[in-house]
């Protein structure tokens, strides 16, 4: 039995279509034959519900759909076109594509940065660091002040003047080190205390001054309290080194003798 209409069958599809060939260049392009079914049949018995016999539509072969003209005679009998060959895109537009309505993933374009609140706060955060290092610095460096120095024993102090002035002073006095570390750090062991380096620092709203003090500058010693006996020395007149005042009577007679001197 041939179903294929016209009395089409698989051997008047060409001399090679299918079977290859021999021949060494390639086979031309070939039409497909069109397929066309006829009516649908109704339904009826030996078919797909009551009615006429599916006999007389192919002998109990159901009805097929159309594919003529790449289907715009409307495949299943209904007028249904898939659309493939059309190419048309099913969807919403801006990638919706999920049953949404156009531009449900569309959020719209970014909006315009806020400079002027980017630069406020960078400001703020700026000032901020610098407040905190300067603070800090300065806690920092006041707690690593000697204060062991007792400055209410210095006598005759001139009065006090705007700003605060700081009295640097470098030390050579080996008390309190063991011989492991004199041999380490090449001190020796020479006696007393001496002040090769003496610097004053002065701050105040009219700018900072550091000024350096020569250890051999020649001064006069003052009348002056003793640190440890407490007795007062009254002063000779004599002219020593400056760095000698603090080998005498450690930093007590020292900035009594600076005081006196500037």
């Amino acid at each position: 039995m041939n179903d294929w209409p016209e009395g089409w069958h698989g051997d008047n599809r060409g001399d090679r279509y299918g079977r290859g060939s021999a021949n060494a260049q390639p086979e031309s392009a070939r039409v497909m034959r069109q397929v066309r079914r006829g009516q649908a049949a109704p339904p009826g018995p030996g078919g797909y519900g009551p009615g006429p016999s599916a006999q007389q539509y192919g002998g109990g072969v159901p009805p097929q759909p159309s594919y003529v003209n790449g289907g715009d005679d409307g495949a299943y009998g209904n007028g249904y076109d898939s659309g493939y060959n059309t190419g048309q895109v099913y969807g919403s537009p801006g990638g919706g594509g999920h049953g949404g309505g156009p531009g449900d993933y569309d959020h719209g374009p970014r909006p315009a940065p806020n400079w002027r609140r980017r630069i406020k706060w960078t400001a703020i955060t700026v000032v901020t660091v610098l407040v905190v290092t300067t603070v800090g610095t300065y806690f920092w460096a006041d707690s690593k002040l000697n204060r062991e120095v007792d400055l209410s024993k210095v006598i005759d102090r001139p009065e006090q003047g705007e700003g605060t002035n700081y009295l640097i002073v470098g030390s050579d006095s080996r008390a309190g080190m063991s011989a492991e570390e004199k041999k380490k750090l090449h001190t020796g062991s020479a006696e007393g205390k001496r002040t090769d380096s003496m610097m004053i620092l002065h701050t105040g709203s009219n700018g900072d001054t550091l000024i350096s003090l020569p250890r051999d500058s020649d001064v006069e010693i003052p009348t002056f309290v003793g640190s440890e006996s407490g007795k007062t020395y009254k002063g000779t007149g004599r002219h020593v080194k400056l760095n000698a005042a603090y080998a005498e009577d450690g930093p007590e007679l020292l900035v009594r003798t600076v005081e006196f001197n500037t």
